[in-house]
């Protein structure tokens, strides 16, 4: 099995990807810790307090953020997972696809599923 320099370069990027990913949700993670759960004032967590902060931009940005970042991380390393079985190069640009339109395809569910909060 011959790799070629492309797909060399493009598991590199993966890889990088993947750590930079992981950083990337402890820090969105603290934020929407944070934003849900610690607010000064208010000991009891009820729906409409929960409406409340949904509808605000930066929990909106934090959570979308979240979503896509988790599915890029999860993905990710299923994609490196399946790639470690050494499968060939035309199942690799398959295996690709299939989780590139199924992120793609849970992000915009996941999205309408926060959007069904703000109402």
């Amino acid at each position: 099995m011959s790799e070629t320099l492309a797909s060399k370069a493009q598991g590199v990027w993966a890889w990088i990807l993947q750590r930079v990913s992981a950083v990337v949700l402890l820090l969105l993670l603290g934020i929407h810790m944070g934003v849900m759960h610690y607010i000064p004032g208010e000991p009891l967590i009820e729906f409409t307090s929960v409406q409340v902060r949904v509808k605000s931009l930066l929990f909106q940005v934090v959570d979308a953020g979240l979503l896509g970042f988790v599915l890029y991380h999860a993905f990710n390393g299923l994609r490196a997972v399946i790639f470690d079985f050494g499968i060939s190069e035309g199942w690799q640009h398959a295996v690709n696809w299939v989780l590139i339109v199924a992120g793609v395809g849970l992000f915009i569910l996941g999205i309408s599923a926060l959007r069904s909060f703000i109402g």
